[in-house]
């Protein structure tokens, strides 16, 4: 390991066992998370280098931030589908697992702009997915399901809000900019010239993680596993919900069993890794 990559991964380290203290101190991660992103925050700074380190603790950083945003609220707007609770491994390596192996990949010498773009697209889309999620719970209009267009409780899968949207924008913008303004400072401070096509990076960003998000919700909408407890008279992703020692047992209403909440963030973060792959390298002329 080099000197370089040595501090850098020991910026990680100190990054991710903040971020994990503060996530378990706050109720948003179980212990098993707050291992998971330690962990991310070590491979992604050591291997991808602290330019690609900074993108994900923006992501981290507010996907944290907008979670405690009127938590309270939310939970009273979306008591009819359970929120999850604390973040376990599985939510984590789920949402940033292919930033995580793309990080690794320019580790092993991939370094082209195309792997870059592919790494953004993918934070982008879990940062799509946090912040429209989080600011969507708090519109004043009321979601709508994005396959029927009929009116949805707040919370529910598949369902989207004009506010919904507009948060996953600016949040995918930002993550493209953060990306942007790393890399050049890094030429600037290595007396290098940048790549011009990293000057696409926030479209791309914004691009991937919008079309990642849709897809989210599409899946969400369509084949994610969604169940009822009549006890609660509440819907949940989670087949083992128990909401009462004495508690019915969940009832399946729509999807297949295997396509959990982590299996869809999983492909939304795919997609978004190849929309932005692609993107950049059309783009940048590659």
């Amino acid at each position: 390991m080099s000197g370089m990559t040595l501090w850098e991964a020991l910026v990680g380290l100190g990054l991710g066992l903040a971020l994990g203290g503060l996530g378990y101190r706050g109720r948003l991660l179980a212990p098993s998370g707050a291992l998971a992103v330690v962990g991310l925050a070590v491979v992604v700074f050591a291997a991808g280098g602290w330019e690609w380190g900074v993108v994900l603790a923006v992501h981290l950083i507010g996907a944290a931030l907008w979670t405690r945003y009127r938590a309270t609220a939310k939970e009273i707007l979306s008591q009819r589908h359970e929120r999850p609770g604390p973040l376990g491994w599985e939510q984590v390596v789920a949402r940033t697992g292919w930033p995580a192996l793309l990080a690794l990949l320019r580790g092993s010498g991939s370094a082209s702009i195309v792997v870059l773009g592919a790494y953004v697209g993918a934070v982008a889309a879990a940062t799509a997915d946090r912040w429209s999620t989080e600011v969507g719970l708090l519109s004043a209009q009321p979601p709508r399901l994005i396959t029927t267009r009929r009116t949805a409780v707040p919370g529910a899968p598949g369902a989207v809000s004009p506010l919904g949207l507009v948060a996953a924008l600016g949040g995918t913008w930002l993550v493209g900019l953060t990306a942007l303004g790393a890399e050049v400072l890094s030429a600037w401070l290595a007396v290098l010239p940048y790549a011009r096509g990293l000057l696409w990076l926030p479209l791309a960003a914004m691009v991937a993680g919008l079309g990642a998000s849709l897809v989210d919700s599409l899946l969400a909408a369509t084949a994610q596993a969604v169940y009822y407890c009549p006890t609660c008279d509440r819907s949940t992703e989670d087949p083992a919900h128990c909401c009462d020692e004495e508690a019915e047992p969940v009832e399946r209403v729509r999807g297949v069993p295997w396509l959990t909440d982590e299996l869809v963030d999983l492909i939304g973060s795919l997609v978004g890794a190849a929309v932005a792959a692609l993107l950049i390298g059309a783009l940048a002329g590659l």
